[in-house]
């Protein structure tokens, strides 16, 4: 059913929509926020020796894990619902657009809020949570959370604007989040990764990788990116020290996609105008061709009654 833009509140009624139909889709709950959950959960409960097993950093990994999943896949369903509500295409209206690109981005980035606040709430049942949590460097995961968000919105806008399928648009996305989800420290303690050449190497791939990196290291207070274990060894992320890499690198993934976006964004803006001009060329041709016709049929029509008075004439 197709929303008249007419006189109603654009963004207000397009965020009820997102929030209903956000609470309705149970397999993206559960592939997301309740996934980390019993991930973490998992590992929180399961002990060596030693002590614990997992990566010191593990809470900050399901913090950008969780932010990745909502700002791409939420988002991307998003787009792809309000499109069929309003076919975002043929908005000419500027204030109309922006309205529904405000409701979507806010609300996606409302409801990312909720689910990092739902997993650290839970995470601070375990007293091993809490002590991590005291030595927190804010400065570099809040600035880490954003970089996130915007790049995995970034990103899934890009898909949305090159892919019209939807299920293509889907798969991309989850493959690229599953491939994060076990190669950046969730489900494989990343010191296990970093001792297999060519599975370190496969995880420079991950779009996310860099920004999850701030955050991971931000968590742990370790400016250099070098991560000390439970048992005292030390495991470096993979920049060698040079603790500029990432924050570069994230940088130009947001600089590219943006890029890429504003060029698509032309070309469509170009093509839709060079239609819209041959249909009204098209259009204007028809007509002076039929006013052209109508004219000379009066001029045929002249002549024949001036022939017809001279005849009546030379009678």
């Amino acid at each position: 059913m197709m929303l008249t833009l007419n006189n109603q509140k654009i963004f207000t009624h397009l965020f009820k929509i997102q929030w209903n139909n956000y609470w309705k889709d149970i397999l993206n709950l559960f592939s997301g926020t309740i996934l980390i959950v019993i991930t973490l959960s998992i590992w929180m409960l399961i002990r060596s020796e030693n002590g614990f097993l997992y990566d010191n950093y593990i809470l900050g990994s399901c913090v950008g894990v969780v932010t990745v999943r909502t700002g791409m896949n939420n988002l991307s369903k998003n787009i792809t619902n309000v499109n069929q509500i309003i076919k975002l295409e043929s908005i000419n209206s500027f204030r109309q657009r922006l309205q529904v690109y405000l409701s979507l981005f806010l609300f996606n980035h409302t409801i990312n809020l909720i689910n990092v606040a739902a997993v650290v709430g839970y995470a601070t049942l375990f007293s091993r949570s809490i002590y991590i949590i005291s030595n927190i460097n804010w400065g570099m995961v809040i600035y880490a959370y954003f970089l996130i968000l915007f790049t995995a919105n970034l990103f899934a806008l890009c898909l949305n604007l090159i892919f019209k399928n939807p299920e293509l648009n889907e798969a991309l996305m989850e493959f690229h989040y599953f491939t994060g989800v076990y190669l950046l420290g969730l489900v494989i303690p990343f010191y296990l990764i970093a001792d297999h050449k060519l599975t370190l190497i496969a995880s420079y791939f991950i779009f996310y990788r860099y920004s999850i990196n701030i955050i991971c290291a931000g968590w742990m207070n370790s400016k250099n990116f070098i991560i000390v274990n439970q048992d005292g060894s030390a495991v470096d992320l993979g920049y060698h020290e040079n603790a500029w890499i990432p924050y570069v690198v994230s940088l130009l993934l947001v600089l590219v996609l943006g890029i890429i976006i504003l060029s698509i964004i032309y070309i469509k803006h170009t093509k839709t105008k060079k239609r819209q001009l041959r249909r009204i060329m098209h259009r204007s041709k028809k007509y002076l061709q039929a006013k052209f016709k109508t004219m000379e049929n009066k001029e045929e029509l002249k002549k024949y009654l001036r022939a017809q008075e001279d005849q009546l004439n030379e009678k």
